[in-house]
């Protein structure tokens, strides 16, 4: 059994069934609430015990064919047997296009035919988009009628002491149930990566009022993390099985493309984002790396350290978003935002965001900060945390 990703009174992962037999780095504390009970397994009973470190051999294997390694107690939920296509090293060009199919109550709706481990043979991509040498925002990559100076934010000295620096704009309902991984936003469309096994799930949310358009299981086996788009592509990365799988946005439901990947941590997979300056993909396991990928490989192009402001590594950086040319990091079991440079690895501003929603006021089983996204204003930030009941619109200052 396994959950994730806790704060103080929580207790760390359990192993799992499917690879290694035990890990070291990720977080729950509560036995999550079965939303998805008519789809999924139930959750495994057991109370979560400690997560001992992994020996150096344990680490999951890449295979071209997936199948689960075992099964969660009776009722199984339904899937769609496993294909033994041997998976291709690159995203598919494109993708049939579909209309997103969603409940009338816009609570989350399960395909019944759609399974991740079902994917289909595709071509590799044939054509890149332009791409910057620079990290600092482009026309690409910020609102051409955005006129603020972001100088003055480059240049800001922003630390831990400096307590709130940070304004909200909005706030949304949030499906308390979700153990939130990943958020990304495109086109105008908000995406959303849950974690636990027999709970993980790709779902799209409205963005404006954070209900449930539309929610996919993964299979049993998979703890679903970050998740990032690219491409016109999905791509949502997996806790322990080194296993990630790319969808198509216009309609999840259809089977994803599988990948695997390497990683500096067992092979483990917490956040990932986008440059779009130099069209990487930008990877967090659980360790004070950061991993850039070949986006259409997902093969490990670069590896850099990143070191917190007082010296210290900074250890268990979790879902990560790229923003005005820096790389921004939740970090595990801390209410705070990391601004990391992505060539050096400084820490050039750290936020703190323990008065967001104080802990203090948390009901039992809300679990940890988690989840950062751009959203469709240059300079709003969503933020939200693991089975939180409510998502942030921010500002970061000054």
């Amino acid at each position: 059994t396994i959950t994730k990703k806790n704060d103080s009174d929580e207790v760390p992962k359990a192993t799992t069934q499917q690879g290694s037999s035990s890990q070291s780095n990720q977080d729950d504390n509560e036995t999550p609430s079965p939303t998805f009970a008519p789809v999924m397994a139930p959750p495994p009973t057991d109370s979560p015990t400690a997560r001992p470190t992994p020996s150096p051999t344990q680490g999951p294997t890449a295979s071209p064919v997936l199948q689960p390694t075992g099964a969660p107690p009776t009722p199984a939920p339904p899937t769609v047997a496993p294909s033994t296509a041997t998976p291709p090293t690159a995203f598919p060009t494109a993708f049939p296009t579909a209309q997103l199919t969603s409940s009338p109550t816009g609570q989350p709706t399960a395909s019944p035919t759609a399974s991740p481990t079902s994917g289909s043979a595709v071509s590799p991509l044939t054509e890149s988009p332009t791409i910057s040498t620079t990290n600092e925002p482009t026309a690409e990559t910020q609102d051409e009628n955005d006129n603020e100076d972001y100088s003055t934010w480059y240049a800001a000295s922003v630390t831990l002491s400096k307590g709130r620096m940070f304004q909200i704009v909005d706030q949304l309902p949030h499906d308390a149930d979700a153990f939130t991984q990943g958020l990304t936003f495109a086109n105008g469309r908000l995406f959303e990566s849950t974690g636990l096994n027999g709970y993980s799930s790709i779902r799209e949310l409205d963005p404006n009022k954070g209900d449930v358009l539309v929610s996919v299981p993964l299979d049993y086996q998979y703890f679903g993390e970050g998740l990032v788009y690219a491409h016109d592509k999905l791509v949502q990365i997996t806790w322990k099985t080194a296993t990630a799988f790319v969808y198509d946005p216009n309609d999840l439901t259809i089977p994803p493309q599988v990948i695997t990947y390497k990683t500096t941590n067992h092979d483990e997979g917490w956040g990932i984002t986008h440059d779009p300056t130099k069209d990487e993909f930008i990877v967090s396991d659980g360790s004070s790396n950061l991993i850039f990928w070949n986006v259409d490989t997902l093969e490990t192009l670069r590896t850099i350290r990143v070191v917190r402001q007082d010296g210290t590594p900074a250890t268990n950086m979790n879902e990560l978003e790229f923003w005005r040319g820096r790389v921004l990091a939740n970090v595990w079991f801390q209410d705070l935002l990391l601004v990391i440079h992505p060539e050096t690895g400084v820490v050039e501003k750290e936020y703190d965001f323990s008065s967001l929603w104080p802990k203090s006021d948390r009901p039992h089983g809300t679990d940890v900060f988690n989840g950062i996204s751009v959203s469709e204003d240059p300079n709003v930030l969503y933020v939200t945390g693991k089975k939180w009941n409510r998502m942030y619109k921010v500002k970061l200052l000054p």
